[in-house]
């Protein structure tokens, strides 16, 4: 596992220092040459295409001097050496130049004449003082001479060069979790590696919580990647971050940004209501120790917690009847608590009739059930499928029982009985289901005629009340009743 070392804007010049320090300046003896790149002529090239990808060179100005006619930057001594480059790709670029015991100035040239000359040279930025490092927009393709001089001081020696078009990642967001952060950010402008089409950086992320400092989190990441979840991190603790672009010669900071992860809310929460109690259920919650429910008498709250429970379900009580309640719910760890759920209501109510049950008689159906407390009176309702719907059939019904003789033979029926109390009508009662039986015909019909009449008889047909007598001109009818509520099997017509 990675040591997770101090890593300061400190520590990052250290080790800028430590890359870039060459070997220490010192006054040029007596007998030392003066450097082949002395003058623009003989500029060392440094690179171009492929080759001025970030990089770094070391030479010296030890008996260095100025031609005639060569430009002095601000501070300059008149130490001056020469290099020239050649960018494969256009973007901001900074060069570096640092000695041993002695500051360095640096100069940025294009020169319109080949070979070069000090007379043709066109400024294009320069140090102001002793900082050593310049920084601006070079275009692809373009040659640019640099040139390197003591900073207001006659002690010469090796000076190190290094350069870079990395810019700073940008865009960077945190979006918090349950014990969990997502970075993600935009990758530098600086444009990748224009033969192998790679990035010609990587990633450093650099994480601090309050009141501490930074440390390193995460190194390496390779440039392609623009994302990273830093994971096992305490709810409600806030850390802050930065992200590091590091091409081997530059280090690039992108914008700070702080998150603070929570437990995610609690999610699909139901209320079951009852006879004065509500019954909540929802979803659990990962990482949650325990859950608080939370009640009001008006949607939108204010919300007071009524208890703290470690299951996913409770059941208020007691409670009114007829009466609406607001609840949600939250998640809660050892340090932190989600913020409130979806709101959910529910109104309790009494209970409807129980043990509704049905018998069936000749062309009624009879029905009976428990009286409910409380009821001042009860509604009977009929529907044609299971179900519903239901149609009244009868209300304000005060006994528990009720005959319903509007029924039709061979038909089936469903039932419900609903108690009415002063805060409203209760939900159904159990359902029951009633097949009305269709009466079998009369059977063995004969006829004896006589002058002018007819004497019929028949048996009695099962759980037949009377009968009902035809007659017709013709075989099949039509017939006419001629008789009807007839109480014996025989006629006289």
């Amino acid at each position: 596992m990675m040591n997770r070392v101090r890593y300061s804007f400190r520590f990052i010049l250290a080790v800028l220092l430590a890359t870039l320090i060459g070997v220490a300046g010192r006054p040029a003896p007596a007998s030392a040459q003066a450097p082949a790149n002395d003058n623009i002529a003989n500029a060392i090239f440094i690179g171009a295409g492929c080759n001025s990808q970030p990089g770094s060179v070391t030479g010296t100005n030890i008996k260095a001097t100025l031609e005639t006619g060569e430009p002095r930057v601000p501070l300059a001594s008149g130490f001056s050496i020469w290099y020239t480059w050649v960018p494969n790709n256009s973007g901001a670029t900074t060069f570096l130049a640092s000695a041993g015991n002695f500051n360095v100035t640096i100069g940025i040239y294009t020169d319109s004449a080949n070979p070069a000359t000090v007379a043709a040279l066109t400024p294009v930025t320069a140090t102001t003082g002793s900082e050593g490092q310049v920084q601006f927009k070079a275009a692809a393709g373009t040659q640019y001479f640099i040139q390197l001089d003591s900073a207001r001081s006659a002690i010469t020696g090796s000076i190190t060069l290094s350069w870079s078009q990395l810019n700073a990642p940008s865009g960077l967001t945190a979006a918090a979790g349950n014990t969990t952060v997502q970075l993600r950010w935009r990758a530098p402008t600086s444009p990748v590696d224009g033969c192998t089409g790679n990035p010609t950086w990587t990633y450093d992320i650099l994480r601090a919580t309050d009141g501490g400092g930074f440390q390193l989190l995460a190194m390496n990441i390779p440039g392609s990647q623009q994302n990273y979840t830093d994971t096992l991190l305490t709810n409600s603790q806030r850390y802050t971050y930065v992200v590091i672009a590091d091409d081997g010669v530059l280090l690039t900071f992108s914008n700070i940004i702080s998150a603070t992860p929570l437990l995610p809310t609690p999610t699909g929460v139901k209320a079951f209501p009852g006879e004065k109690q509500v019954s909540l259920q929802w979803n659990v919650v990962p990482h949650a120790l325990s859950y608080n429910v939370k009640r009001s008498a008006s949607s939108g709250g204010p919300y007071t917690t009524i208890a703290n429970v470690t299951t996913n379900s409770y059941t208020d009580l007691p409670l009114t009847d007829g009466v609406t309640y607001y609840y949600v719910v939250s998640a809660v760890d050892v340090s932190s608590e989600s913020g409130n759920s979806a709101e959910v209501s529910a109104t309790p109510e009494p209970p409807g009739p129980s043990d509704l049950v049905a018998s069936v008689n000749e062309g009624e159906v009879i029905l009976n059930w428990s009286a409910t407390p409380g009821a001042t009176s009860y509604n009977v309702k009929r529907g044609t499928v299971t179900g519903g719907p239901y149609t009244t059939i009868s209300s304000g019904q005060n006994a528990t029982t009720y005959t319903d003789s509007g029924v039709i033979n061979g038909n089936t029926y469903y039932y419900v009985v609903t108690s009415n109390y002063s805060t409203g009508e209760s939900p159904n009662s159990n359902e029951v289901k009633v097949d009305v039986p269709t009466l079998d015909a009369p059977q063995n019909l004969t006829a004896v005629g006589g002058n002018m009449v007819v004497d019929l008889t028949w048996d009695a047909s099962a759980e037949a009340a009377s009968y009902s007598v035809k007659r017709g001109t013709a075989s099949g009818g039509p017939y006419t009743t001629i008789s009807a509520g007839q109480s014996n099997t025989s006629f006289h017509d």
